[in-house]
Formats: C-alpha cells, structure tokens, sequence
C-alpha cells in the first residue's frame, strides 16, 4: 500500500471501504467510458476508502477556475464518492447529472457542494482531472485541475482562509444618523 505523507498527516472521515465486488463493477464503469481506470486510482480507495478530509483542504489546480478557486489556484475538495450504488457514489452521481456531465466525465469527489471533481477522459484513451461547476452556463465545461491523479493527490494541502482579511474588510460603510443613535443607545457604536 503506498502512503500518501499529506494524506496521513489530515484526521480523516472513512466514510466507506470498497469490497473485491464493487472494485470490479467500478473498473466495468471506467471501460463502459472506453477507459481503464487509473491503477493509482483504485489503490488510492482500496487503501483509503471514501474519505472525508476534516479539514479546509484544498487541491492545488494548475489553472484557475472562474468563481471556484482562491488564491494559488486553491481548488476547494469533498468528500471521495463511494463505488457502490448508494449515496454519494459515483454511479447515484452520474445517475442524477447523466444530462448534465461532459459524456467522456467520470465524478470521483466531490468540490464545493454541488460540484464534483473528475476523470475528463481523451479521445486518445488519456485523462486529465477536472472541476465540473454545476452553475455553468454551458454544463458540458470542466477546467483542468490537474494532469493525472497522483498530480492530484499530491497536490491536496491544508490552507486556512482568514475571513477577515477579505474583500469584506475593505468595504466601508457609512450608517445613518438613526442607526448611529440606535447603536449609540446599545454601547456598540464605535465611531466618534
């Protein structure tokens, strides 16, 4: 079993360990999308199962992704979906947005809620790992991530966003006579 030294280092949720059964209908999954499934792949869920990271963790994307990403190309992440037929696996998933998803798409965590992460398989039999954004307005886009899925795990870091030093911040706001009064009344005002 390979580790994964960024892996290790987050508490983990194990949502779910695959059986021998589910591992071949997910590799039958891949090639009915004339793919084989990334050995890589498949070692990383037998060896980890469907986990939920417990902490603010992000993929570092090679590309930026319009109204996803955040500074350094921070690619938010999910939960790892499961391979058998239930909630939150990849064949409920591709049930639900079998319309909505690039047909050569193959969901396999999840991205801010609604948005999922996944194979983007080539005409040359060849993959990329993209973000499929489910408010886009043309629904077949996805934006690249990263080049393959070890690219991909590597790249997972833990970043914590400090709120307070936003675009929120910066907005000045200048209240009114009645709300100053009022806020004056409560102790809270903290003006002049």
């Amino acid at each position: 079993m390979k580790t994964y030294q960024n892996i290790e280092s987050f508490e983990k949720k194990v949502d779910y360990f695959p059986t021998a059964q589910e591992e071949s209908e997910v590799k039958e999954l891949f090639l009915s999308k004339n793919f084989k499934a990334p050995s890589s792949y498949i070692d990383f869920i037998k060896s980890y199962g469907a986990i939920s990271i417990m902490s603010d963790v992000y993929a570092v994307g090679v590309s930026e992704i319009p109204r996803i990403t955040i500074e350094n190309n921070y690619t938010p992440i999910g939960r790892f979906l499961k391979w058998d037929d239930s909630h939150n696996s990849i064949s409920e998933i591709l049930k639900m947005y079998d319309d909505q998803f690039p047909a050569n798409f193959i969901p396999f965590i999840e991205g801010c809620l609604g948005d999922y992460i996944g194979f983007l398989i080539n005409k040359n039999g060849t993959y990329t790992i993209n973000y499929w954004f489910h408010e886009e307005l043309l629904l077949q886009i996805t934006h690249l991530v990263s080049n393959d899925f070890m690219s991909f795990i590597e790249s997972i870091i833990e970043h914590f966003i400090d709120y307070d030093k936003g675009v929120i911040k910066d907005i000045t706001h200048t209240p009114s006579p009645k709300m100053i009064e009022l806020l004056k009344k409560t102790g809270k005002w903290k003006g002049e």
